[in-house]
């Protein structure tokens, strides 16, 4: 199922993002009894925290879809926007995986900060990667942390 918003006018963008997520929300109820995962994929997931009444709620959903088969996945090219909201690094924190390619300056301080970054790891998302070059960090909500470097379609 794809939801597009895109054309709902200021006044209705809220109400049709919490219609969305509360669609999502009831499919991921009714396919964990079945024993089905739920895949959501947020394009442009900053755009929630524009939000408050939204990214109140999709901070409950995101916690509590894992308990029942969520995999969701936010992609965004502003992390910045979310890394500087405490619900977004939260969020951002109870993650199982996160792929970091090319940030911005501002942006790749921020997640080296956040994530605790080594030098190596930083160097897969600066200005200089070619593309496909990428950091996986598995665990990082979890208190451990583990990182695959990628270059290009190659993993180190």
């Amino acid at each position: 199922v794809n939801i597009d918003l895109h054309d709902l006018n200021t006044d209705m963008r809220v109400f049709g993002m919490l219609t969305a997520l509360e669609q999502v929300r009831n499919r991921m109820y009714q396919n964990f009894a079945e024993g089905k995962t739920t895949w959501l994929f947020i394009d442009e997931v900053q755009s929630l925290f524009k939000h408050p009444a939204v990214i109140a709620y999709f901070e409950s959903f995101w916690a509590e879809g894992r308990k029942f088969g969520l995999v969701a996945t936010g992609l965004s090219q502003n992390a910045s926007f979310m890394l500087g909201s405490d619900i977004g690094s939260t969020m951002i924190l109870n993650s199982d995986y996160l792929m970091l390619h090319k940030q911005s300056s501002v942006d790749r301080d921020l997640w080296a900060e956040t994530l605790n970054l080594s030098d190596e790891e930083v160097r897969y998302i600066d200005d200089g990667i070619k593309p496909g070059d990428s950091v996986l960090i598995q665990g990082a909500g979890g208190g451990g942390k583990a990182a695959q470097l990628h270059r290009g379609q190659k993993r180190l």
